[in-house]
Formats: C-alpha cells, sequence, structure tokens
C-alpha cells in the first residue's frame, strides 16, 4: 500500500469518525429536546447553550482534523516528487557516466592504435638504417666463420670428441674430463663450447 493510499484512508477514516461524533451529538440534541420539553424554560435555554458551544466545538475539531489532514496529503505529495526528481538526476547521472566509460574507452583504443602506428613505423625506420650494417656485419661474420668452420671440423673429427660429450652429459665437470681422456682442460671446454653454440 502506497503512502497515498494510507493517508487517503486516514482522511476517510477521520471523516468517518467526525461525522458519527456528529450523528451522536445530533442524537443527544434531539434526545435533550424532548427532555427540555418537560424543563423550565430558563433550563431549556442553558441547555441549548451548552449544546451549541459543543456542537461548535465538534465544528471547530472537525475543521482542524480536515486541515490536518489536509496538510499531510500535501506533505506527501510534495515528497513523492521531490523523490520522482530525484530518481529523475539519478537515471541522468548514470546515462551520463555510461557515456563518459564510452568516450574513455574510444580514447584509449585510438591512443592504442595510434602507439601500435606510431611502433610499427619506427620498427620499420630501425630495420632500413640497420639493413646495410647487418647486410655487412653478415659479410664478415661468414669470412671469419669460414676459418672457425675449419677449426670446427677438425674438432669434431677429432676422437675424443664423443668421449668428452658423453661425460660431459654424465655430470663430470671439464677438469675431470681433461684428466680421464688425458687431453688439455682447453680442448675439452672448446668443445664444449662449440656443442653449445650448434
Amino acid at each position: 500500500m502506497s503512502q497515498i493510499e494510507i493517508i487517503n484512508s486516514m482522511l476517510l477514516f477521520l471523516v468517518v469518525v467526525g461525522i458519527i461524533m456528529l450523528i451522536i451529538g445530533i442524537f443527544f440534541i434531539k434526545e435533550k429536546q424532548n427532555i427540555n420539553a418537560y424543563l423550565i424554560d430558563d433550563k431549556q435555554e442553558e441547555i441549548d447553550k451548552q449544546l451549541n458551544d459543543k456542537i461548535e466545538e465538534a465544528d471547530k475539531m472537525l475543521q482542524e482534523l480536515n486541515e490536518f489532514s489536509s496538510y499531510l496529503k500535501s506533505d506527501v505529495e510534495k515528497k513523492y516528487k521531490e523523490l520522482l526528481f530525484l530518481y529523475q538526476l539519478i537515471d541522468e547521472k548514470e546515462k551520463n557516466i555510461s557515456n563518459l566509460y564510452y568516450l574513455e574507452n574510444q580514447k584509449v583504443v585510438s591512443d592504442v592504435d595510434k602507439i601500435e602506428e606510431n611502433i610499427q613505423e619506427d620498427i620499420e625506420e630501425d630495420i632500413k638504417k640497420n639493413k646495410d650494417n647487418i647486410e655487412t656485419n653478415l659479410e664478415k661474420n661468414n669470412k671469419e666463420n669460414m676459418g672457425e668452420n675449419t677449426q670446427e671440423s677438425m674438432i669434431l673429427n677429432n676422437k675424443n670428441y664423443d668421449n668428452i660429450i658423453k661425460l660431459y652429459k654424465r655430470g663430470v665437470n671439464p677438469t675431470d674430463i681433461a684428466k680421464e681422456l688425458d687431453i688439455g682442460k682447453g680442448e675439452v671446454e672448446l668443445v664444449l663450447s662449440l656443442t653449445k653454440m650448434r
């Protein structure tokens, strides 16, 4: 049940109570009139005056109750309107936040795209700058490797090569391998380093 229905129910209750009080007052007035017919005229006037005072008090109470119920109703309606206004503000703020979130995401995506483009351009530029250096270095390395390859092939053809590798794989250190095969430690290290390079 909403607040407005509760207030309307209260107003209806107050009006009904007022009407009942008025009916009871009227009932008492009629009853008093019957009694007053037998009383003296002076007493009749005094009783009428008292009854009129009571009726006026009842009317004033009803008017005050009606004014109070009207005040309550208007206050509830005012609070209801304020609540609706606050809900509307919340909805607007929610939409604004959603829009800001969307715009920020779009900005981040565009920034990431720009960064990726810049990185790609930098990479391509570095590749172009270093292409000549790389080719020159490759030529030098090829010349040097030719000399090393002949030395390497001599070492690989060495009769101890297989034994060195087997012992090293078993966990024997280079010094012990040299002692066991009765060769120099430098030769063992050279064979192991060439094997690692492959």
